[in-house]
């Protein structure tokens, strides 16, 4: 993978986080009530991945199945933000607090999620 494309994946990797931090922080905790909501969020994070990774692989001019690097890189961006956020700036996702506990575990979960669906595609030589 070209440097140039390490970028572009990791500037995709950091607008990932960066719109997942937003959300989180405008609902504040909002979508993990422990019932309906929050099984509802995690199983749609659970279906929609291939669709993401797809989406990411048609953005970049990637094939599909070609997309584990990529998303390794893109990813390890977003646990990295994800990281020093939680760490120095909890503020970024609501503040301190069983908020931030669930919101955590959600990126967390998300993050599976989308390595598991690029692990899916991949494709084999």
């Amino acid at each position: 993978m070209s440097l140039q494309r390490i970028f572009l994946y990791v500037m995709i990797g950091a607008a990932i986080w960066f719109i997942a931090a937003v959300i989180l922080r405008q609902l504040n905790g909002g979508l993990f009530d422990g019932g309906a909501v929050h099984i509802g969020v995690y199983f749609g994070t659970l279906v929609s991945s291939p669709a993401l990774i797809w989406g990411l692989a048609k953005l970049t001019g990637i094939a599909p199945g070609a997309m584990l690097a990529p998303s390794v890189v893109a990813l390890t961006t977003a646990l990295f933000l994800d990281g020093v956020a939680i760490s120095w700036a909890p503020a970024v996702y609501g503040g301190a607090g069983p908020a931030l506990a669930l919101n955590a575990a959600w990126l967390l979960w998300a993050v599976g999620c989308f390595l598991l669906s690029a692990m899916a595609m991949q494709k084999t030589n």
